[in-house]
């Protein structure tokens, strides 16, 4: 059970990875980089970590 923090935080963020770039902080035109605190609802299982997957309705997919 010493890897949970490490299984939950790696499923977070591969699941920020595969967001499009549109959806993620950017540098602005004056060179300062955008943030955003990043938070994730995860879901394990016996064996798997599975991350929980929300966005605005309709385009979130809940469910893949």
């Amino acid at each position: 059970m010493a890897n949970d923090a490490d299984d939950i935080a790696s499923a977070v963020m591969e699941e920020f990875r595969k967001l499009p770039a549109k959806r993620k902080p950017a540098v602005r035109d004056n060179g300062l980089r955008e943030w955003v605190p990043l938070s994730g609802i995860v879901v394990k299982g016996t064996f798997d970590v599975h991350p929980a997957r929300f966005g605005k309705i309709p385009e979130a997919d809940l469910y893949s």
